[in-house]
């Protein structure tokens, strides 16, 4: 059976006789998890009148009830006619295995009629996916955790920072940038914007590939190019090759590229996905699967916003908003860094000073809220490439601003953008290439 009538008449019984009870448990308890209906409301009335700091007593519960037409004589006079329960805890856990178990048999009866009415399979696994996590969610048991357990929590983690050079596995790999934020940190939402061409996804494929190295699993979802382009720039960033002679089979190094290919080829850190259009539900639900079968992933970069559907007549700014807060949810559920990119406005081109600000992010409000980094790659050769004195040449420096930092400091990062490779890079020291000349046919391996 999926509900126990006699347990959720003692457990109520129980709050009547020994009020302490409650409170002990409040937070591992839901009304949702009481069966019979004229139960669920005596629980809700309990919650009720304890926040307004009333006993928990038979003629307050009355009249709560009495308000909302909910009170039933028959079912008072059962629960108080009960014995309560010697040792709730055991009871309470039985409660919400039942509730949960209704709640997968209300899933399953859903699907079966998504599946009748013939709805887009995609849609139907989002669906799933999502409620499996909300039914998860409840099965969480809130624990309220004394001051000394935070504080020695936190003293393992600074005493681990304090001993390892290498305690943040989130390190971008570009020092200047890490010498600003010092390290993304598991449920991070981390925002990229940037007007087209600046540098967003290079900036994000710079990360990807260091992240790579470092045995640190990333899901990318380019949603704006297929994975074929994907791949090449990260071979372009990885074998230090221009992406227009990788383009035309034709690079300097033949041994560096093919090593490059070898790596990329063998790795398990990456994997790409370039289905656009998908809604965040069927997104969330795809990086969900991905996340629970390769534990080692906690990357998930996603290029970029403007190319995830929109679902309903809502306007843009709230389905951004609502689409932040799920990625953040994401975040800290897997213990993941959600790297999401967005396209900047035009204000910042009209401005004589190009440097971009947080307002500058379309839909600025939401991300603003929500998102624990924002970094602006920024490069002024690019507004000045037009003027015959001062052609873009190919390797330029590049500023990372980090516009926004929840937990340390904003300022701007100075670094090298390689223009042929399409990637970051630290400054000091570097050697500018010139991708014109000692061009070889491409080997193979």
């Amino acid at each position: 059976m999926m509900h126990n009538v006699n347990i959720e008449r003692a457990v109520l019984s129980s709050f009547l006789y020994n009020p302490e009870l409650f409170f002990s448990i409040q937070s591992k308890l839901t009304g949702e998890d009481f069966y019979i209906p004229s139960h669920r409301f005596i629980y809700e009335a309990i919650c009720t009148i304890t926040s307004e700091d009333k006993p928990i007593d038979e003629e307050f519960i009355r009249v709560e009830l009495l308000k909302n037409g909910r009170f039933d004589e028959d079912t008072m006079l059962e629960i108080t006619a009960t014995n309560p329960l010697p040792n709730i805890d055991a009871y309470i856990e039985e409660l919400r295995i039942k509730a949960q178990n209704r709640s997968i048999h209300e899933l399953t009866t859903e699907v079966k009629k998504k599946l009748s009415e013939h709805e887009n399979v995609h849609d139907i696994l989002g669906f799933i996916s999502q409620s499996v996590e909300s039914i998860e969610d409840k099965n969480i048991l809130s624990k309220n955790l004394s001051m000394t357990e935070i504080a020695d929590a936190f003293y393992e983690k600074y005493s681990h920072a304090h001993e390892s050079k290498d305690h943040e596995t989130f390190k971008t790999g570009l020092m200047p940038l890490d010498n600003v934020i010092g390290s993304f940190e598991p449920g991070d939402l981390v925002v990229i914007g940037a007007r087209p061409s600046m540098g967003k996804t290079s900036l994000a494929t710079t990360f990807t590939s260091s992240f790579d190295k470092r045995n640190i699993g990333v899901l990318v979802d380019s949603l704006e190019m297929p994975h074929e382009k994907m791949f090449r720039r990260l071979m372009a960033e990885r074998s230090e090759e221009s992406l227009s002679d990788i383009k035309k089979g034709m690079v300097k190094s033949p041994e560096k590229f093919n090593r490059a290919l070898r790596e990329l080829r063998n790795t398990q850190n990456i994997i790409i996905h370039d289905t656009s259009y998908l809604s965040i539900h069927q997104l969330i639900a795809k990086a969900s699967t991905v996340f629970r079968k390769n534990k080692h992933f906690k990357i998930w970069v996603i290029d970029h916003i403007r190319y995830i559907k929109k679902e309903g007549k809502k306007d843009d700014h709230i389905q951004v908003s609502e689409m932040t807060k799920m990625l953040k949810k994401f975040a800290k559920e897997h213990g993941a860094v959600v790297i999401l990119l967005s396209q900047l406005n035009r204000a910042a081109d009209s401005r004589q000073n190009k440097r971009p600000t947080l307002s500058d992010i379309r839909d600025s409000g939401a991300v603003e809220e929500d998102a624990d980094v924002v970094l602006a790659p920024h490069r002024e050769s690019y507004y000045n490439r037009n003027d015959p004195s001062m052609p873009e040449k190919p390797v330029n420096e590049a500023e990372v601003i980090v516009l926004k930092n929840r937990d340390g400091e904003c300022g701007i990062a100075k670094c090298w953008f390689n223009g042929p490779t399409t990637s970051f890079s630290s400054i000091p020291p570097y050697t500018v290439h010139d991708y014109k000349e000692n061009v070889v046919t491409m080997e193979r391996i």
